[in-house]
């Protein structure tokens, strides 16, 4: 059975690179067990997962706990949360002249400056602080009750073990949508501002590290069962590519650049595109980052397969938002007994080149030219993988064996998914 499923997965991605599956379709049928999803809150179980996990436990000689033994169990939803739906660009595009249109008019050309899913994520956690307060019975009124209520409210989200990144965006949010400074902005919200420095402080070693690939593969077949495809395919771009979030998921299809045999090149992505009107985190335009990594061959195989559902250039790759991005995150880690904080989208960009270093795959220069870091400090933190190491060592022992059968799942996943005619329709 072993043997066959091995055939299968072998068979899918050598189709993929020979160009057989183009567009969702191959040459011949292809059977896979398919999740069965019991109820909405029920569970989703998968035989192969299963057996590797039974196979793990056994190998040990001990028992696992129950959500490790059985990991791709559906978690249940909290009690009144709110569900978040996938939206359009459209849509995106019109929540943020909404959102454009309630700032006060002298600060909107700020505020236009920052990219539209940033804007949007601010948004959403100024939000979510707002209704914090009105629960509370804190006051906004002026920006000094905002400051008190702000460094209170991130108290009780570090006690809580939400990612650091919650409050950037509340803080910045706030400072962006909410405030009219008559001060530099660096001196606005100061007691929020040392709060955070403080989070920053407690949380260095787990925030600016990154994680082993059995973990990130694990995560994009997780999202696959789930039948969240845009998730798994974005973290497997980004983590190969060194992206930011934002930038995995604010890709277009206009930003592929297309594999030029005269010069040898593979496929890749243009971060930044100047045609589009678009700029880096740091302000740089048309930043090329090529998916040439001989170690990682299926990075350039999935843009080549993207490249091919194009419908046109300035339509977007995903409808995921960051804070739905962040949830898979959350429920992955709480599953699988990750520790909080410890596994969030950021860390995906940071997890590329540290495994590239630790395997000398690339020098520390061609590592900082990949991620586009200015500064050489930020580099400096793969010379000393110790805090990498460490973190790796805590991880449950179900992801001390490296294996790359759950990365061939999520790419069987992707590639039979409908997810790309449902893009061109």
């Amino acid at each position: 059975m072993v043997i066959q499923r091995r055939a299968e997965l072998s068979k899918t991605v050598g189709e993929l690179r020979s160009g057989v599956l183009s567009r969702n379709r191959a040459s011949k049928p292809l059977h896979v067990n398919r999740p069965q999803k019991l109820s909405r809150l029920g569970v989703v179980k998968r035989s192969v997962a299963q057996q590797t996990c039974a196979t793990s436990s056994s190998s040990r000689g001990g028992s696992q706990p129950s959500s490790m033994q059985s990991p791709l169990v559906e978690i249940k939803k909290k009690p009144g949360r709110r569900s978040r739906t996938k939206t359009s660009a459209t849509e995106k595009d019109s929540r943020f002249q909404k959102i454009l249109a309630s700032v006060r008019p002298e600060r909107r050309l700020r505020v236009r400056r920052i990219r539209t899913c940033t804007v949007l994520r601010y948004a959403e956690s100024v939000d979510e602080f707002l209704a914090w307060c009105k629960q509370k019975r804190r006051s906004c009124k002026t920006e000094k009750l905002a400051d008190r209520s702000m460094s209170i409210f991130f108290d009780e989200l570090f006690e809580d073990g939400a990612a650091m990144t919650v409050a950037s965006y509340t803080l910045f949010g706030y400072l962006l949508l909410k405030l009219v400074p008559s001060v530099p902005e660096r001196q606005c919200l100061p007691l929020s501002r040392a709060s955070l420095g403080a989070w920053r402080s407690n949380r260095a070693g787990s925030s600016r590290v990154g994680m082993v690939p059995q973990v990130i593969y694990h995560f994009a077949d997780f999202c696959a069962v789930l039948g969240e495809i845009q998730a798994s395919l974005a973290v497997l771009v980004q983590y190969d590519l060194f992206a930011r979030p934002s930038e995995s998921l604010g890709m277009k299809f206009g930003d592929i650049v297309k594999a030029v045999q005269a010069f040898g090149t593979p496929y890749g992505v243009l971060f930044g595109n100047a045609d589009f009107g678009s700029v880096t985190k740091t302000g740089a335009t048309d930043d090329v980052v090529l998916a040439d990594s001989p170690h990682r061959p299926w990075c350039n195989d999935l843009l080549k397969f993207l490249f091919r559902c194009m419908t046109e250039p300035q339509a977007s790759f995903f409808s995921l938002s960051l804070h739905q991005y962040e949830e898979f995150f959350r429920r992955f880690s709480k599953q699988f007994g990750i520790r909080s904080g410890l596994f969030t989208p950021h860390v995906i960009r940071h997890s590329g080149p540290s495994f590239d270093i630790i395997h000398q795959h690339r020098t520390f220069e061609t590592i900082q030219t990949r991620g586009r870091w200015t500064a050489t400090q930020s580099v400096n933190r793969y010379r000393k993988p110790g805090r990498l190491l460490m973190e790796a060592s805590r991880l449950p022992r179900f992801f001390d064996k490296y294996t790359e059968e759950p990365l061939h799942r999520a790419l069987s996943s992707i590639l039979r998914s409908r997810w790309a005619d449902a893009r061109t329709l």
